[in-house]
């Protein structure tokens, strides 16, 4: 039973891999017709339309279960959308995939503060075995400013959103995935919509198709995402996420002609390897049947 639900923990991440490594596609072809505020608000409009149908269907669930949780997935998730799209318009799409990907690193280090939780030594050689892969992927040498924030950006994605799969873990006690859904859509709206118009919205019709198919591949891939994480644990799910790596580095070989550096491409490999320690250590954990209590409240 418990092989049978960390499987479909598994496929479903794969399958969340798969839309989030097209949603970064369908980011790189909208550049120079949205700035950022914009696509982040086009995502987060294309997954409410989506789920407004449920949600005027359902208005008790919708006002959510645990709000505390709700805001904080929404908070980290706006962050780490921004730092994602940032980095997918300013470096090669497969590094921007790979450091979006490495908050189950951080998700390692979150828990031991928040939950006290002590991460053990193959936990430890992971964080320190992943913080050279970044060195190597950093671009020392060139004097391209967007090219060095675009690293740091991509780093910046993955630590909030290690924020936001412990959230999302958490709010499987209390809310179904169209909650959070419509609660991450709803905050992110409303954050970036007052900077959504100090730039004219683009005119031509293919940039807005480009748009919808990011809102349309963020919101697959949330689905998929939440599904694997009702099975799995935060660190093993975002790290069977590391599977995005390999699709975005078909993608952008395939569509933008993008080929890695050595440096590059080992400091990629050392992040992936190394994220992927974590859910070894872990191996077949059951998944908890009720939230753990904060490093500072009494276990019960």
């Amino acid at each position: 039973m418990m092989a049978a639900m960390r499987a479909r923990g598994y496929q479903a991440m794969i399958l969340a891999s798969l839309f989030f490594s097209l949603m970064g596609v369908a980011v790189r072809h909208a550049k120079g017709g949205f700035d950022l505020p914009q696509l982040v608000f086009m995502r987060g409009l294309v997954c409410l339309v989506i789920l407004l149908p449920w949600a005027i269907k359902n208005p008790k669930l919708v006002r959510g279960g645990s709000r505390f949780w709700l805001i904080l997935r929404a908070l980290t998730g706006t962050l780490a959308v921004f730092g994602n799209f940032y980095a997918l318009q300013s470096i090669p799409l497969a590094t921007a995939t790979v450091l979006n990907q490495t908050s189950p690193l951080f998700a390692v280090i979150l828990i031991w503060i928040l939950f006290a939780k002590k991460p053990a030594w193959i936990n430890v050689l992971g964080l320190a075995g992943a913080f050279i892969g970044v060195i190597f992927v950093f671009p020392i040498h060139t004097d391209d400013l967007q090219n060095r924030l675009g690293v740091l950006a991509g780093l910046g994605s993955g630590v909030c959103a290690a924020f936001a799969y412990i959230s999302i873990r958490r709010l499987r006690f209390t809310d179904v995935s169209g909650v959070i859904l419509v609660w991450f859509s709803t905050i992110s709206m409303v954050l970036v919509l007052p900077f959504c118009f100090r730039n004219p919205w683009p005119e031509q019709p293919m940039l807005w198709v480009w748009a919808i198919a990011a809102g349309l591949g963020a919101y697959l891939g949330q689905s998929f995402l939440i599904r694997s994480l009702s099975y799995l644990t935060a660190t093993a799910g975002s790290t069977a996420g590391l599977l995005g790596a390999v699709f975005a580095t078909f993608w952008g070989w395939l569509l933008f002609d993008e080929i890695l550096h050595w440096r590059e491409g080992l400091g990629m490999v050392l992040i992936v390897v190394c994220g992927a320690l974590p859910a070894f250590f872990e191996g077949n954990r059951k998944v908890q049947e009720s939230p753990s209590p904060f490093r500072w409240q009494k276990s019960k």
